[in-house]
């Protein structure tokens, strides 16, 4: 509980990483959704990226978070018929996180070329530029909380 009450003053205090370490069997993945808890309470983020080095963390973190936050929506990335657009919380491996980064990448690339293009063609410099300008915006407020463990 003490540590979640120092996550959450240092993000009332416009820090925007906080690092948690916790000894192996300590409860990491239940303080963090308690934390997660509180944060999406307040209004802080709106979507969670929930990363592991291994599948089984995966998926045991995802079994948690979906039996003690019932009411929010979770994914896991490496399992094929959950739906992350659906879902405020993402739960991924680093190299399947990765992955899907580099994939995004090429699809937005090819978005944007076209949209571009798209522009070009209405041969309205107005229009052009604010769409230009659409596509180049993206907001992302990212609050990083590590919760690693201490041999």
């Amino acid at each position: 509980m003490e540590a979640i009450k120092k996550v959450c003053e240092s993000f009332e205090n416009k820090h925007r990483k906080a690092l948690i370490v916790m000894s192996t069997g300590t409860a990491k993945t239940r303080t963090a959704i308690s934390l997660l808890d509180v944060v999406l309470g307040k209004g802080w983020v709106q979507n969670i990226l929930f990363l592991a080095d291994r599948t089984e963390l995966v998926k045991q973190a995802k079994k948690n978070f979906v039996k003690l936050l019932p009411d929010v929506s979770c994914c896991n990335l490496l399992d094929s018929k959950d739906s992350p657009e659906d879902s405020r919380i993402i739960f991924s491996t680093y190299q399947a996180m990765i992955n899907a980064i580099d994939s995004m990448k090429n699809k937005y690339r090819k978005e944007l070329i076209q949209e571009f293009l798209d522009a070009i063609n209405e041969l309205n410099e107005e229009s052009f530029i604010v769409k230009l300008k659409r596509s180049m915006l993206i907001n992302i407020v990212i609050l990083i909380i590590g919760l690693v463990f201490q041999v």
